[in-house]
């Protein structure tokens, strides 16, 4: 899915602002920039919490305490996503 969305906001990101042909559009290729944006960071954060060694309990405890300390980025993040939808 992350791949999918990738292409399609590469896609609305080779239009630029002098071919956009309305201000919806501009608008669009604008949203799609940060939606972006929020999406490479939701990436890069879901990667930083996962098991290095899903079947070893010292990696699992280590990615739950991970989680806790990523409490506020991940909290900044559902509000950057919560803005990106309205």
């Amino acid at each position: 899915m992350a791949v999918c969305f990738n292409a399609t906001v590469s896609e609305l990101q080779s239009r630029t602002a002098e071919n956009a042909a309305s201000q919806h559009e501009i608008a669009l290729i604008e949203l799609a920039d940060e939606c972006k944006g929020t999406s490479d960071e939701l990436l890069v954060l879901l990667n930083d919490l996962k098991s290095t060694k899903p079947g070893s309990k010292r990696s699992i405890i280590r990615a739950a305490w991970r989680d806790l300390r990523k409490k506020d980025d991940k909290k900044m993040l559902q509000q950057k996503l919560c803005r990106c939808r309205q």
